[in-house]
């Protein structure tokens, strides 16, 4: 498989990396939750932009510029606290986030992000199959991202259901087609045949191309994904050190217990 170094941390070698999310709900609470993560010892930490109440409002009102000061301003002081790599997230609410934003302007807020900020990598949802055109302008999106040196995770998620095996697959080749650096696919289970499948998935992805990715189950029921899938390709898994952005995510200190254990068998 091929490595991706961020920093210090070598995505795609060894056990699954830990990220650690943060969610403060107000700018003046990221510090804290910043430091909480470094002590957790996670490897990778990832600042869930959309959970910041009104940010929305702010960006598509007249502040947009306030918008992006306080995304650098954000990443600044996560930075005073941490020397872990920081993911970028703007979760929209079609896939389970907090952002109301219609697609077109979802992928403009992400130019702008990359355009005018500096994280280390940024998460952009990949798969849009309402829109004939997302294909070209997801690749146009991550091909400006590699100009200005920014790792690029490609993301599908869908809180409600488990999409087929094939299907899965599916969306982590084209997503790979598209650039990316690290396909990314999150599912809820509604039954316990659900995780096998996501499982199942990662194993056969593995073998169409040679770049991390990340393929979760969701909830209590989909733990195993987080920890076994490392075996098939699944470099990051995600825990949490105050505030969880996803069901099911157990505390870091519980991941890496499971990690030591399932890896040193």
């Amino acid at each position: 498989m091929e490595t991706i170094k961020v920093k210090n941390v070598i995505i795609g070698e060894g056990m699954p990396k830990i990220c650690v999310p943060l969610v403060p709900e107000k700018l003046e609470q990221l510090s804290a939750e910043a430091a909480m993560a470094r002590e957790s010892g996670c490897d990778i930490v990832e600042w869930r932009l959309d959970r910041l109440r009104k940010w929305t409002d702010k960006y598509f009102g007249t502040k947009r510029e306030a918008a992006i000061e306080e995304i650098n301003a954000g990443l600044e002081l996560i930075r005073q606290e941490t020397q872990a790599p920081i993911i970028l997230t703007l979760r929209s609410a079609d896939e389970g986030g907090f952002a109301e934003l219609r697609r077109r302007d979802y992928y403009s807020v992400i130019r702008d992000i990359i355009d005018e900020c500096d994280p280390d990598i940024i998460d952009i949802e990949g798969i849009d199959q309402e829109n004939e055109d997302w294909f070209d302008m997801v690749e146009f999106i991550t091909n400006m991202a590699h100009e200005n040196d920014i790792v690029v995770i490609l993301s599908n998620h869908d809180f409600d259901k488990t999409p087929p095996m094939e299907e899965i697959v599916k969306r982590l080749c084209v997503m790979a087609e598209m650039g990316a650096d690290i396909p990314k696919v999150a599912y809820m289970p509604r039954k316990h045949e659900d995780v096998d499948t996501v499982i199942h998935a990662a194993a056969v992805a593995s073998e169409y191309f040679d770049k991390p990715f990340i393929a979760l189950s969701m909830s209590k029921e989909g733990l195993p994904s987080r920890i076994c899938s490392g075996q098939s390709g699944t470099a990051i898994t995600f825990a949490a050190a105050s505030g969880k952005s996803a069901p099911g995510q157990v505390r870091v200190s519980e991941m890496q217990e499971l990690l030591r254990r399932f890896y040193d068998r």
